[in-house]
C-alpha cells in the first residue's frame, strides 16, 4: 500500500437508504416550492395601493351603468313573470334570462336610464325572494354562460323551427 487516499466501501443497505432520504428531501423540497409558488401567485401584487383593474384615472369603471342588470340573490320559485312585474315599474324590459343553476337572472332594459333607476334601488323583493340585490352587467361578464342562453332560446327556435321536431 502506497500513500493513496482510501476509500471506504459502503454496503448496500447504507447506500439504498441514502438514496431513499434524498429522493424524500426532494419530495419535500418540491412541494414546498410548488405551495409557495401558489401562494406567490395568490398573493401577487404591483404594490400599488387600491390597484384595480375597473379603476382607470379616478373612474370606477366595475359599476359603469349599463342596460344590463343581474339580479343576485333569487331561488328557483322566481319566474320571468316575477322579474317583470318587480322591474317593469323602472322602464320597458327588452329580455329576461335567468340562471337554471346559480341563484342569478340577467335583464336587459331598452333604456339606460330604466336600469340606472333600477340599480339605484340596490335590493328589492322579487316573487317570494326578498332582498334581491342588482349589479350592472359588464362587458364581457361570463355570470351569464352560452348553454344559459341557448336554453332561454330554444322555446324562440322550436316556435319558428318548420317541420316536425327532430328526434
Amino acid at each position: 500500500g502506497g500513500g493513496g487516499s482510501s476509500v471506504a466501501e459502503l454496503p448496500d443497505e447504507a447506500i439504498d437508504s441514502i438514496l431513499e432520504r434524498g429522493a424524500q428531501a426532494v419530495s419535500e423540497m418540491e412541494q414546498s416550492l410548488r405551495s409557495k409558488s401558489q401562494l406567490s401567485l395568490l398573493n401577487f401584487s404591483l404594490n400599488i395601493e387600491d390597484s384595480n383593474l375597473y379603476h382607470f384615472e379616478g373612474v370606477d369603471y366595475s359599476q359603469a351603468p349599463t342596460r344590463e342588470v343581474y339580479l343576485s340573490g333569487i331561488d328557483l320559485s322566481v319566474t320571468e313573470q316575477d322579474i317583470r312585474e318587480a322591474l317593469g315599474g323602472f322602464g320597458e324590459i327588452r329580455s329576461v334570462v335567468i340562471s337554471p343553476e346559480r341563484d342569478l337572472a340577467l335583464v336587459v332594459f331598452k333604456k339606460l336610464e330604466a336600469a340606472i333607476q333600477a340599480h339605484e334601488r340596490r335590493e328589492l323583493s322579487v316573487g317570494r325572494c326578498v332582498g334581491v340585490r342588482l349589479m350592472y352587467g359588464r362587458k364581457n361578464n361570463a355570470i351569464i354562460t352560452e348553454d344559459m342562453v341557448c336554453t332561454a332560446l330554444a322555446p324562440l327556435e322550436r316556435r319558428h323551427a318548420r317541420g316536425p321536431p327532430l328526434q
